[in-house]
C-alpha cells in the first residue's frame, strides 16, 4: 500500500501513475523476481529514492500496480438479474487478462515463490473480487433468482479458479465462455 508522507512536498501524482505503469509493465513482461527497483526507475525517468518515498518495497509496488486492473466498483444492481451480473463480472475479468495472458501466468509463478507477497495478493486483489462476487450472489439468493442453499465461497472459487486454470493452461476465452461457466455452476 501506498506510504502516506505527510512531511515535505506533495508527491507528483503523474510520477506515481508514471511507476505504477512502468512497474506494471515490468512485472507482466518478466516476473516479479527478474524486476529490480532500479529498472523501474530508469525507464520511469526517475530515482529510487523517489518510489521508495511512495511504496515500502516491491511487493507493495506490485500489489498497487495491479489496482490499474482493478474491478470498477460493481454492485448488485436491482434491474439485472444476478446470472447476469455474474457474466459480466466473468468477461470484464477476462478482458483484464486477455491483453497479456503471459504476464498472469508469471505472477501465478512468483506467487507461489512468494509467501509474502501472495498473502499480500490474496488481501488486496483476491478478497476484494470475492467480496463483490459475494455481494452479487447474496443480491441473487435474496431476490429468489438462485437456489438459497448455495455454497458461496465454493461457487466464488469455482469462478476464480477456472479463470486462473485457463490462464495457467494458455486456453484461449471466447464469448460465450462467461456464460457456459456461470450457467454450468448456477
Amino acid at each position: 500500500m501506498m506510504n502516506t508522507i505527510t512531511l515535505g512536498r506533495p508527491l507528483d501524482e503523474t510520477l506515481t501513475n508514471t511507476i505504477l505503469k512502468t512497474a506494471s509493465d515490468l512485472f507482466f513482461q518478466q516476473g516479479y523476481e527478474a524486476v529490480t527497483m532500479v529498472k523501474i526507475a530508469e525507464l520511469s525517468h526517475t530515482s529510487r529514492q523517489a518510489i521508495y518515498r511512495r511504496w515500502e518495497n516491491k511487493q507493495s509496488l506490485l500489489i498497487d500496480s495491479l489496482h490499474l486492473f482493478s474491478p470498477p466498483k460493481i454492485t448488485p444492481r436491482t434491474d439485472t438479474p444476478a446470472k447476469q451480473q455474474l457474466i459480466d463480472y466473468v468477461n470484464y475479468a477476462i478482458s483484464v487478462v486477455e491483453p497479456n495472458p503471459l504476464a498472469f501466468r508469471h505472477l501465478v509463478c512468483d506467487l507461489q515463490r512468494n509467501l509474502t507477497l501472495h498473502q499480500r495478493f490474496n488481501e488486496r486483489f483476491i478478497v476484494p473480487r470475492s467480496e463483490i462476487l459475494t455481494q452479487i450472489i447474496r443480491y441473487g439468493i435474496n431476490s429468489g433468482e438462485l437456489e438459497s442453499h448455495l455454497n458461496i465461497k465454493l461457487l466464488i472459487n469455482c469462478i476464480h479458479g477456472t479463470l486462473w486454470l485457463r490462464i495457467l493452461r494458455c486456453e484461449p476465452f471466447d464469448k460465450q465462455f462467461a456464460i457456459d461457466l456461470i450457467e454450468m455452476l448456477l
